[in-house]
């Protein structure tokens, strides 16, 4: 990982376990290493439609892509591909430069709340 300062720093975590934004780091020497989850390019698709909304997610899903889930609307990494599919599913993608956190895995064991 990298500090903001530019530094690198390794870190061990235990197995299945996922970093958020806003998570807080304590290193050996006793210093707090906030975390930020890093701006990505991603797809967003937002919908009044929750039928449409839950079907992208199905067809998304299928396809194991990281997927990050909100009462407003779905995101993922930006991908052509994709993008098409959720245009022929008659829903719109907007292009953004956000953080990006998907969903843990339904088995990780770990359970996060926002």
């Amino acid at each position: 990982m990298q500090l903001v300062s530019g530094v690198e720093v390794g870190v061990t975590l235990p197995r299945g376990s996922v970093l958020r934004g806003g998570d807080a780091l304590l290193s050996e020497d006793g210093k707090v290493i906030a975390v930020e989850a890093q701006p990505e390019k991603i797809s967003r698709v937002v919908s009044d439609d929750t039928l449409l909304l839950t079907r992208a997610a199905y067809h998304l899903g299928n396809r194991h892509v990281p997927l990050s889930i909100a009462k407003e609307g779905l995101s993922y990494l930006q991908d052509h591909v994709l993008d098409e599919m959720v245009l022929q599913l008659g829903l719109t993608v907007h292009y953004k430069t956000a953080p990006f956190e998907p969903e843990s895995g339904a088995y990780g064991g770990g359970h996060h709340h926002s």
